[in-house]
């Protein structure tokens, strides 16, 4: 993404990268999954990779009999189901944190992931060809009471188990939303203990290493009511989580005083985690940058030199996901590993800026990538 040779070393050209297809189709070659089997004649156990044909990985392959280890290179997600014995839930998460220490000198990793059977986040659910976003539908064995009196209230043959499974897999929960995200919006940014408002023309903008307070005013039963959010950015740290919430507080407690608000509601959101209304709210143009807020008191020198787009010094790379109203796009670390065919992806630094579209993602993914390209430009 721009930059000048060293040492005589000839730029490589447009045509030297290869082809597309072929990059996609060998992406799956850099991604493992390991399986935790039983040794034989022995209670202990041992990971075992898991071979399938050109290394697809389909959810199907998950049993709720075993632990898994799905190694990402620079992520790592163990998969553990309740229905496995506790030391091996525990074996299998020190099997994932003894690979990520030995790269942790090598290259950045991230945190290791702990998937619960079930309750798969979507970064875990995309690896898998065949998954989308439906979370798998897992048979977990339920402990029944040993004593007496249960067992004798228990009627078995009142539950029919293959009416229940019968659909092949669990409705999530539709989220109910008070609006459609059309309401009054006014965000605040917390620093040094205090709310700094920020320009409406940065709203729908975040930074993963600051907090957010957010107000949603909205109309119910001719009445105003409100919605207070405060966003907490990944890499923010714990005193501008905590005063976010205390912020939080304080301006409902003073709205309540004033009896400005006929109803309000304290909402947390953790970065990655957002609720549907939330992110309807900007209208899926929400991006998450790394690092501090450029004009605030903790951006770095060079940040805050630049004045604009938080990190925009050096290449940056992000990534967009979602529909028409969850679509958001999030800077990630630019690295070949980090592009997925299932994503788009806009690269860019002070001169040039490039967008990377995945062979499946979404439509609201391609316009929100150009939409970004074009705001960059």
């Amino acid at each position: 993404l721009g930059g000048a040779p060293r040492n005589g070393t000839k730029l490589a050209g447009k045509g030297d990268g290869g082809d597309d297809e072929e990059a996609e189709r060998s992406y799956p070659q850099h991604v493992t999954l390991f399986k935790q089997v039983p040794k034989t004649e022995s209670d202990e156990v041992e990971m075992e990779r898991v071979v399938t044909e050109g290394n697809m990985l389909m959810k199907g392959i998950l049993s709720t009999s075993f632990c898994y280890v799905l190694d990402c290179i620079s992520e790592v997600f163990v998969w553990t189901p309740t229905s496995v014995a506790a030391k091996f839930r525990t074996t299998a998460l020190k099997y994932g944190e003894g690979v990520l220490a030995e790269r942790e000198n090598k290259f950045w990793t991230a945190p290791l992931y702990h998937e619960w059977a079930g309750s798969e986040q979507t970064m875990f659910r995309e690896r898998f060809g065949d998954w989308n976003s439906i979370p798998i539908a897992v048979a977990q064995q339920q402990r029944v009471a040993t004593n007496v009196m249960a067992s004798k209230q228990l009627d078995k043959s009142k539950i029919n188990v293959a009416v229940m499974w019968s659909n092949g897999k669990r409705e999530e929960k539709e989220e109910i939303m008070v609006d459609e995200g059309g309401g009054k919006v006014l965000i605040w940014r917390v620093e040094e203990f205090k709310r700094v408002e920020i320009e409406k023309e940065s709203y729908g903008e975040f930074y993963a290493s600051e907090s957010y307070v957010i107000q949603y005013e909205y109309i119910w039963k001719n009445k105003d009511c409100y919605l207070l959010y405060f966003w907490q950015g990944r890499t923010s740290s714990q005193i501008g989580k905590g005063t976010s919430a205390y912020l939080t507080v304080q301006l409902d407690d003073a709205m309540k005083m004033k009896g400005t608000a006929a109803m309000s509601k304290e909402v947390r959101v953790a970065q990655g985690k957002e609720p549907k209304h939330f992110l309807a709210v900007f209208k899926g143009k929400m991006i998450i940058h790394r690092g501090h807020d450029p004009r605030g008191a903790t951006a770095s020198p060079a940040a805050a030199a630049v004045g604009g787009r938080g990190s925009a010094v050096g290449n940056k790379l992000y990534q967009i996901r979602g529909n028409e109203i969850t679509a958001k796009a999030m800077e990630t670390l630019v690295i070949a590993q980090s592009l997925t065919s299932s994503n788009a992806f806009v690269a860019m630094n002070e001169k040039t800026c490039f967008v990377w579209l995945g062979r499946w993602c979404t439509e609201w993914s391609r316009k929100l990538s150009m939409n970004l390209a074009e705001k960059s430009s």
